[in-house]
């Protein structure tokens, strides 16, 4: 499976193409802030990883402190996601 940028993958969500968001989440994101979209981590970022098969594909670690910091780890790029996806709302 191909990696995608974030952008192309907010696409593909905003058009309900891979996971369908809801008028209340579509409410929620836009009244939140930015520097909040942490809290859907392991909520709306989990259901991102998940539908579209983030874990499946391949990345290359970058380890620093013993902690995975790439770009591309499947929970970055869900951020990643989240971030793209409330921009263009």
């Amino acid at each position: 499976m191909k990696r995608l940028t974030a952008d192309a993958y907010a696409d593909l969500i905003l058009r309900g193409d891979d996971l369908k968001l809801s008028q209340d989440t579509i409410k929620e994101l836009r009244a939140c802030d930015k520097a909040d979209l942490i809290r859907y981590h392991s909520s709306l970022g989990r259901a991102i990883r998940n539908s579209l098969g983030l874990w499946q594909i391949p990345w290359k670690p970058k380890i620093k402190d013993g902690v995975d910091v790439s770009k591309d780890h499947p929970d970055a790029l869900s951020m990643a996601i989240l971030e793209a996806i409330h921009k263009k709302l």
